[in-house]
C-alpha cells in the first residue's frame, strides 16, 4: 500500500498553501504518488484546475475542503462521488451567503442534511484521534484491547 496525502492545500488557501494546483499534481507524480487530495479552506477554488492537472500526470484527484464550523473548529471533508461534491458545494454556498465578506461558517446542524457522499477526517495534524496511540512503528493502534 502506498502513501496517499489526504490534506494538501493550494495557494487558493491564502497563507495556508503555497503551490498552485498544477504544481501539486506535478510534484505528486514526481514523488510517485498515485492519489492526492486537495482541501482548500472553505471552498473548492482550485478543484477544476487540480482535477485536470492530476489526470495529465496520471494522479487520481480527490476533492475536498476544510470547513470552518460555528465553534471555530476546522472539519476536513473529502468528496466520494458526484452527490458528495454537490453536497459540499451546497454547504459552502449556504455558509458563504450568510457570512460576512471574508468569512465563512458552516453550522453543525447543517452537516447531517448534506453528509451523503462526504467523508470527514478527524484529529489534528500530528495528533491521533481520541482513543488511539502511536506505536513505535508509527502506526495507529487502538488503546483499548479485547480479551
Amino acid at each position: 500500500m502506498s502513501y496517499i496525502e489526504l490534506h494538501a492545500r493550494s495557494a487558493f488557501s491564502f497563507l495556508r498553501g503555497a503551490s498552485f494546483p498544477e504544481q501539486l499534481a506535478e510534484r505528486a507524480a514526481e514523488l510517485g504518488l498515485t492519489t492526492l487530495a486537495l482541501l482548500d479552506r472553505n471552498g473548492v477554488y482550485g478543484a477544476q484546475r487540480f482535477s485536470v492537472a492530476c489526470r495529465e500526470h496520471k494522479v487520481q484527484p480527490i476533492i475536498g475542503s476544510e470547513l470552518t464550523l460555528e465553534d471555530g473548529s476546522i472539519l476536513p471533508v473529502l468528496v466520494e462521488n458526484r452527490t458528495g461534491y454537490a453536497n459540499l458545494c451546497s454547504l459552502l454556498t449556504q455558509a458563504h451567503l450568510r457570512s460576512e465578506k471574508g468569512s465563512c461558517t458552516v453550522r453543525w446542524d447543517e452537516l447531517p442534511e448534506f453528509s451523503e457522499g462526504l467523508v470527514a477526517l478527524s484529529g489534528r495534524v500530528g495528533v491521533p484521534p481520541a482513543g488511539f496511540r502511536v506505536s513505535r512503528k508509527r502506526t495507529f493502534q487502538s488503546s483499548r484491547t479485547r480479551d
